[in-house]
């Protein structure tokens, strides 16, 4: 059974809309009425979050704000939230939790920006006390390039958010209108130069194997997304959930989605190209929930997706070291202590690829710089930085555009 918290609520005061919020776990003992006056369980993300230091606090509002939906689309099952949080349990979260430097309040699952402005401002105004109190430092939420505006960045400023992230998903107009994304390219792009130029910290949200996308499409896609810089970017693979469009395109067997193999080593490569250019991501592949997993029908799932890509790179890395030195047996691969859940990979398969493909190669942990590998045999040596890889890896890539001046418009 789960432990109750402990009951911070009376010991001090709180103002009027935190002593109402309908969570108070020391007024209700775990429960909480509905309009009805049904006692229901206190969720679970009350708990959860409950007195933690957290970089982002996130609410999940699934599928709010958005104009239509997209033939992939399921937020329930993404997010584990089927319903959204009212601003006054918002309210009791973000003052109840901290956050570290430079932490946000988050909104994710639906276009945010779309919302009623009413909405939109009521959501925004119960997390006010919580930044004026200095628990967190700024609001983060989620949208569409076509929910942006100038008027609709002032507000936003106005109450606080610091960072946006668009969930563009693709820069090919073939691929977004197969998508039912309502938008091209050319407003996903103005609409990324629009909000970095009003100061908001950018972030972009992309999908490999969507209707109509290929390697070459999505590495353009990556190569678009690179040039306009965001401060971080979420890369997903699409899958097939239940009762979405794309899964009764599936069952016609007009769509066939990646294997995971294929969704890590595409998305390895296009993470290659961001890293490459100092950009991070943040998210590879959807986080694993029990929703998702059981709406999933098919497709590129798997709860330790990032890894498998991370893993990858680290395994061409070792075998692109081994392939260019002209090295003599027997001879040790040496790596950082931290690099070793990398390189071993996922089920140990990068190792025991290495050590099928060179049966006389030993590995040894070493002092050295976390991302390095240096192969060593008798009288020399060859070393691979984890930043040199990426140059030559990428180096037969598609073209990156140089400025913005060169992104298509």
């Amino acid at each position: 059974m789960r432990k109750k918290p402990n009951s911070v609520w009376r010991k001090c005061k709180l103002p009027a809309i935190y002593r109402s919020c309908p969570y108070r776990p020391d007024r209700l003992n775990g429960k909480r009425n509905d309009a009805a006056g049904r006692s229901k369980p206190v969720p679970a993300w009350f708990y959860t979050m409950k007195r933690q230091i957290r970089t982002i606090l996130p609410f999940f509002i699934p599928m709010e704000g958005c104009p239509h939906r997209c033939i992939y689309c399921d937020q329930s099952s993404i997010s584990g939230y089927d319903h959204s949080p009212s601003p006054s349990q918002i309210a009791c979260a973000a003052m109840e939790n901290r956050g570290g430097e430079d932490a946000e309040i988050a909104f994710y699952g639906g276009s945010f920006s779309c919302l009623p402005l009413e909405r939109q401002a009521a959501y925004l105004d119960a997390v006010q006390p919580a930044l004026a109190a200095g628990c967190w430092q700024g609001v983060r939420i989620s949208t569409r390039p076509d929910g942006v505006d100038g008027a609709e960045l002032d507000f936003l400023a106005a109450k606080g958010v610091t960072t946006i992230e668009l969930g563009i998903q693709s820069f090919d107009a073939g691929v977004l209108r197969r998508a039912g994304r309502g938008y091209g390219p050319e407003q996903a792009v103005a609409a990324c130069r629009l909000i970095r130029s009003r100061g908001f910290a950018l972030g972009i949200q992309l999908m490999t194997g969507l209707p109509g996308d290929d390697r070459e499409k999505s590495l353009a896609t990556a190569a678009i997304t690179r040039s306009l810089a965001p401060d971080v970017i979420r890369l997903y693979p699409t899958v097939v959930l239940a009762g979405t469009p794309l899964a009764e395109a599936w069952r016609r067997g007009d769509y066939q989605p990646q294997t995971v193999e294929e969704a890590a080593a595409l998305a390895g490569d296009m993470l290659a190209l961001f890293q490459a250019a100092d950009l991070t991501v943040i998210r590879l592949g959807l986080n694993p929930n029990p929703q998702t997993e059981k709406a999933l029908l098919a497709g590129p799932y798997h709860p330790a997706f990032g890894h498998i890509v991370k893993s990858r790179l680290k395994y061409l890395q070792a075998r692109a070291l081994l392939q260019r030195a002209a090295w003599k047996k027997p001879a040790v691969l040496q790596y950082p202590p931290a690099d070793l859940p990398l390189l071993a990979g996922q089920k140990n398969r990068g190792l025991l690829a290495l050590r099928r493909e060179y049966p006389d190669l030993r590995l040894q942990e070493a002092d050295i710089e976390r991302g390095t590998l240096i192969l060593r045999w008798k009288g020399g040596e060859a070393v691979s930085t984890y930043r040199r890889f990426l140059e030559d890896y990428t180096a037969g890539f598609p073209p990156c555009p140089r400025r913005e001046a060169d992104i298509p418009n």
